[in-house]
């Protein structure tokens, strides 16, 4: 995060805010070496007490801003900030951005006045990323914080592999759509879900995907815009795989999937799904489109009954195969993304929240994952 063209225009009084914005979501850690800070310039203001004196807030070119500019200024300092939570053993660099962990002082202009905490107050949620380097991260901070906090979320960046929980008749596999369900305050602007994490899964990483992204798109809730990436194009070109007593197959993409979302959000509510590909092999894959390619999977009508029997041909050529990929799918106007399409009973073989409706996640997590609520 880059505070340089801000610094110059803070006032020097150092004055402890009010701390209940940072009491949820986990930042009591995040928030601890600006605390031991604070509390050791709050003991040498008491020594002497003549600094604040003379440095009074209205000396500030910052603070002397209307509040709608002061407000602008902050949003371009804090929407670059990522909260991280969560352990990854990723090794693959190719997708961008990797963030390991957040930056000590990633929410330090909140701590520099009261009236700065007060200007931005809960806004800095809403501006943030925040990344969570697996779905058992994401139920373990979100489950457990103030569902008015939650809502408040803008910006999310989880991992694509799915949650596994050895249930006492067998090891049952949740893919991320399924394990979101435990969060219905969600209100996100953007969903950003990393793939390929999934080749050990039964089906193989590519099938996961796919059916990640397909579930997402047909009944996922809380996003406007979903975005889904993988570091190649094996998720659109895989042959019919029979796996465990599921079939794997897929569809003429993205043309299926918007016609999916344009039954749930109606014809004309612009809602829309995008395929891009980078221009080149092993090439990280990022948000400019003048580095990526539209792709679209043209079929006729008469070879529908046949398609993805086999592997697709061209995308398992050498050139093709290493392309990264990302899937965007975008709601419609005035689209309901709260609106749940799926009701009890649900299904324990894919629905987490049939194990959820007796027990929160934190016990779930406990009873049926390797090394309990400390794995992560």
């Amino acid at each position: 995060m880059r505070l340089r063209p801000v610094i110059s225009l803070l006032p020097f009084h150092f004055a402890r805010p009010d701390t209940s914005p940072l009491t949820f979501l986990g930042f009591q850690q995040i928030m601890t070496s600006h605390d031991k800070a604070a509390v050791r310039f709050e003991k040498a203001n008491l020594k002497n007490e003549v600094l604040s004196q003379h440095t009074p807030q209205k000396y500030s070119r910052l603070l002397n801003l209307p509040a709608e500019l002061r407000v602008a200024i902050y949003f371009w300092v804090l929407a670059s900030t990522q909260i991280t939570y969560g352990e990854t053993s990723r090794t693959n660099q190719r997708i961008k951005p990797t963030v390991n962990k957040s930056h000590p002082q990633a929410l330090a202009l909140l701590r520099v006045c009261r009236l700065i905490t007060q200007d931005i107050g809960v806004r800095w949620i809403n501006w943030a990323v925040f990344i969570f380097e697996s779905p058992e991260a994401l139920l373990d901070i979100l489950t457990t914080s103030p569902t008015t906090c939650v809502a408040e979320l803008r910006h999310v960046q989880v991992s694509g592999k799915p949650v596994m929980l050895s249930l006492p008749h067998d090891d049952v596999y949740y893919r991320l759509p399924w394990t979101m369900k435990l969060l219905p305050h969600l209100k996100l602007d953007t969903l950003t879900v990393l793939g390929s994490h999934a080749s050990n899964l039964a089906g193989g990483s590519a099938q996961v995907d796919y059916t990640t992204i397909d579930e997402m798109i047909t009944y996922g809730t809380g996003w406007r815009v979903f975005r889904y990436i993988t570091p190649d194009s094996s998720m659109l070109s895989f042959p019919k795989t029979e796996r465990f007593g599921q079939t794997y197959l897929r569809k003429p993409q993205p043309g299926t999937w918007t016609s999916v979302l344009s039954q749930r959000d109606g014809l004309e509510s612009g809602s829309w799904v995008k395929i891009r590909r980078s221009t080149a092999n092993s090439q990280p894959l990022r948000f400019s489109h003048g580095e990526q390619d539209a792709f679209e999977q043209a079929v006729a009508s008469q070879d529908l009954e046949d398609y993805a029997l086999l592997e697709d041909s061209f995308l398992a050529t050498s050139s093709e195969r290493n392309k990264a990929t990302i899937v965007v799918a975008k709601r419609g106007r005035n689209a309901d993304i709260m609106k749940e399409i799926i009701h009890t009973p649900y299904d324990q073989d894919f629905d987490l929240r049939a194990l959820s409706s007796n027990m929160s996640w934190s016990e779930v997590r406990e009873n049926f994952t390797e090394g309990g609520a400390d794995e992560e």
